[in-house]
């Protein structure tokens, strides 16, 4: 694991302008079954992200400074992803079928999961971070392969909000322990937040993958077999050391490419650099 001495990063608001006409189910030609992934994970972005949202902002008055500013910047970071992946959700669904129930799915789940306790829902929300800063960490070093000559619009949405999600990746942390959130709760909310996203992907990736005609393809699943195995040897060890006392997920480097990129987003013009200069 790579540990770093440096101070967290500061949060910016950004606000890409980014346009979604319907698309090929293949906007990753070099490895067509990120596609089908990744559009799965986006499906349950505008009901997961909202509820994260509400949880840190409910508990957002009693934080001191700088966490108080830090958590409502990474509320506003988070508005943003769900916004603009709701944008290419409806693109996503006027172009076939099988998108809306995976939504309706995950938006009961999270307002189930959202009658739970103040601590429980401020415990998902920071181990919703861990599992998305896995993610821009497993990301990191393979974007070159799995986004070469990929479409730019859903690719710099990816890119955008993993690199983001690198950036806030201790403030959820940090909300959670000033409020006293016992391990023990962490420790469920996290289970619940790796099963839910779990769940949603894979149920997502079946509709990808059918519409992308791979459904029954040995070859498609045994690289999403590789790509998962690979993730959770990522993801898990993160996972467990975020339950110790000791530590903080600002202790953990940032993806190095992804942070690169996301510094160079042009504020006047509301774009990234071409998302191929990556890496």
């Amino acid at each position: 694991m790579i540990m770093t001495d440096s101070a967290p990063a500061t949060l910016r608001v950004r606000r890409p302008q980014l346009t979604f006409e319907p698309t090929t189910w293949t906007w990753t030609p070099a490895a067509p079954e990120i596609s089908a992934v990744a559009d799965a994970i986006s499906l349950a972005m505008p009901s997961i992200e909202p509820y994260v949202v509400r949880s840190i902002r409910a508990v957002q008055g009693r934080l001191p400074e700088p966490l108080h500013s830090d958590a409502r910047t990474y509320a506003i970071q988070e508005s943003a992803h769900h916004a603009l992946h709701r944008r290419y959700n409806d693109s996503l669904r006027s172009n076939g079928r099988g998108v809306a129930p995976i939504e309706h799915m995950t938006e009961a789940i999270c307002r189930r999961l959202e009658r739970c306790s103040e601590h429980f829902n401020v415990a998902f929300a920071a181990g919703f971070e861990a599992v998305a800063f896995a993610a821009a960490r497993w990301v990191d070093p393979r974007v070159d392969r799995l986004f070469a000559d990929a479409e730019p619009q859903p690719s710099s949405l990816f890119l955008w909000h993993l690199a983001e999600e690198a950036e806030h990746k201790g403030v959820a942390h940090s909300v959670m322990r000033a409020i006293g959130v016992k391990r023990r709760t962490y420790l469920v909310a996290l289970i619940i937040a790796l099963t839910v996203l779990a769940t949603v992907t894979f149920a997502g990736t079946i509709v990808f993958l059918a519409h992308q005609r791979r459904l029954w393809n040995p070859w498609s699943w045994f690289r999403i077999i590789v790509w998962t195995f690979s993730y959770l040897f990522v993801a898990l060890p993160m996972c467990a050391m975020s339950t110790s006392r000791s530590y903080h997920p600002d202790q953990l480097s940032d993806p190095t490419s992804l942070r690169w990129w996301l510094l160079r987003f042009d504020d006047s013009t509301r774009t990234f650099p071409a998302w191929d200069s990556v890496g």
